[in-house]
């Protein structure tokens, strides 16, 4: 039963890998103009407004189904980290990398469409701080202390909850973000999420079997939430499916690499709807 959880982790990072690109310091081309990866923005190019959802914290009571309530912003440390050897560590994948298998194996067919499912929920709450980190300089809006998706009506929110409020733009041309989401349906319907915050601000792509391609939906910094918002119908409709998130972050200081990767869920994908 491990080793089929294992490989059921790894190839559900490998829908993430498709759009890696967007996880090195050198981002990919510019999307087309009105695509909704820029932070705050729309797919018609307008800026976002409101809340997530019906304007509450991920987990709260107006999401059906989700989670364990609010998460609170001072949950579990994450800014200690060990301390800096004065050697250049190297990171692991932002988004599966090299580790994650280039297929994506599934244990039966694509899921059917489900309507009724377009406003359900998973959520997961971690339990204690687990990120890998290395350095001194990791700051606490590394560690993901919630995760989960939530559905609104046509479309659905991917969230991220950090344990501190993740800024606008990184501090300096060597720090790098990226946030990745996995989705597998069955067969060959998968699709990755990305999202990558340098000096300049967030971009997000998304990819599927097919490739990478511009983010159709919402980006949106809440405090300490990401939401990731797109439409049902970029995954063929709502429907049962596994998912699993992580986040990435590292700093080049003085020859030495202070980083942190955060995977949700750890020990399996979760399941939507829970």
């Amino acid at each position: 039963m491990k080793n089929k959880r294992s490989t059921s982790i790894a190839a559900l990072l490998a829908a993430m890998t498709l759009v890696a690109a967007a996880c090195s310091s050198a981002p990919p081309g510019e999307p087309p103009a009105g695509d909704g990866s820029r932070l705050g923005q729309k797919e018609d190019g307008k800026k976002g407004g409101g809340k997530a959802g019906a304007g509450t914290k991920p987990g709260g009571k107006d999401n059906s189904g989700g989670g364990k309530g609010s998460q609170s912003s001072s949950g579990p440390g994450g800014g200690g980290g060990s301390g800096g050897s004065g050697e250049a560590a190297s990171p692991p994948p932002a988004s599966g990398g090299a580790a994650a298998p280039d297929g994506f194996a599934s244990s039966g067919p694509p899921s059917p469409v489900d309507p009724s499912l377009a406003r359900r929920s998973s959520f997961y709450d971690e339990a204690s701080p687990d990120a890998k980190k290395e350095g001194p300089l990791v700051p606490g809006y590394a560690e993901v202390v919630r995760c989960g998706i939530q559905g609104v009506g046509e479309q659905f929110e991917m969230q991220f909850v950090f344990n501190g409020d993740v800024p606008r733009s990184m501090p300096d041309k060597n720090t790098i973000m990226v946030i990745g989401f996995g989705i597998s349906a069955g067969g060959n319907e998968t699709y990755g999420f990305t999202a990558q915050g340098n000096q300049e601000g967030w971009k997000a792509y998304a990819g599927a079997k097919d490739g990478a391609r511009k983010f159709p939906g919402e980006f949106l910094i809440q405090g300490d939430t990401i939401i990731m918002r797109a439409p049902w119908k970029f995954i063929n409709g709502p429907r049962e499916f596994r998912w699993q998130l992580n986040a990435t972050w590292f700093r080049s200081v003085a020859n030495t690499t202070h980083y942190s990767f955060d995977q949700c869920r750890n020990d399996e994908p979760g399941q939507f709807p829970s």
